[in-house]
Parts: structure tokens; C-alpha cells; sequence
């Protein structure tokens, strides 16, 4: 995404240590030169003023959260009017067609509840498997 970006910079959380070493050395020259900042913790542990972000992509993170529509009102404050929250996550294997349109009707709804207005979601095959998106405006 560093490398599609022309204005601003990304910035990426992540509560794994691994994961976070792992990115840090991957984007070590986008940190450098400022296009990413990479953090160590939680969604709740974002060092930015409201309405800072025009886009907020969240991937994988989603069966972690304890209170997804308290951290989605977190992301909610964060955005810019007019900004967008898209959130893909994949099932765990084995869940049924049926759980999977559930989740991603309660992940919508708790979109709504943030605040989140014209919330839309897809369920789509790839080549990793399934997986489940959900995308919500900022009025």
C-alpha cells in the first residue's frame, strides 16, 4: 500500500511483537522515509487526534477485539467526515456458510451503533479462502 500511496502516510498497529518486528524490518525504508508509522499495541492505544484519518483499513484484527463497537466508535472518532472504515477479516475454518452471514451482519450492525452510516459488506471467495468485508462511511 506504501508504494500506491502519493499524499500522507500509513500507519499501521499490531498487539503481536512478532508481527510488529516482522513489519518493521519488511517497511524498514517507507518508515525512513515517513510514508508508514508502525505502532505496538492496541487500536485503543492510537496516538492520533480525532478526525485525522481519511481511510482506516483493519485486517485480522476483528475475532481479537473484546468490544468491537467500542473500538469501531474509536475508529469512528479518528476519521475525517466523509472518511471510510473497510474491515476484512477471514472465518476460522470450519464455520458454517450461515455463522459467516451472521458475523458479518453483527459486524455491521455494530458499524451502525458507532455511527457508521451507508455500512455495506461483501462475503468473497479468494485465493486464501474466504473471507468477509464491511465498509462504513463517516457522515
Amino acid at each position: 500500500m506504501a508504494k500506491k500511496t502519493k499524499a500522507g502516510f500509513l500507519a499501521g498497529i499490531d498487539a503481536s511483537i512478532n508481527s510488529f518486528q516482522q513489519a518493521t524490518k519488511k517497511n524498514k525504508n517507507f518508515i525512513e522515509s515517513r510514508k508508514i508509522q508502525l505502532h505496538l499495541g492496541h487500536v485503543a492505544d492510537l496516538p492520533y487526534p480525532s478526525q485525522y484519518f481519511d481511510s482506516i483499513y483493519s485486517t485480522a484484527q476483528y475475532e481479537q477485539w473484546k468490544e468491537p463497537k467500542y473500538l469501531f466508535m474509536q475508529l469512528h472518532m479518528l476519521l475525517k467526515n466523509g472518511g471510510k472504515l473497510l474491515t476484512i477479516f477471514q472465518p476460522r475454518q470450519g464455520t458454517t456458510e450461515n455463522n459467516n452471514w451472521n458475523a458479518l451482519e453483527k459486524i455491521s450492525e455494530e458499524y451502525k451503533e458507532a455511527g457508521f452510516v451507508q455500512v455495506g459488506h461483501a462475503y468473497l471467495e479468494n485465493p486464501h479462502g474466504e473471507s468477509i468485508s464491511v465498509i462504513g462511511y463517516k457522515d
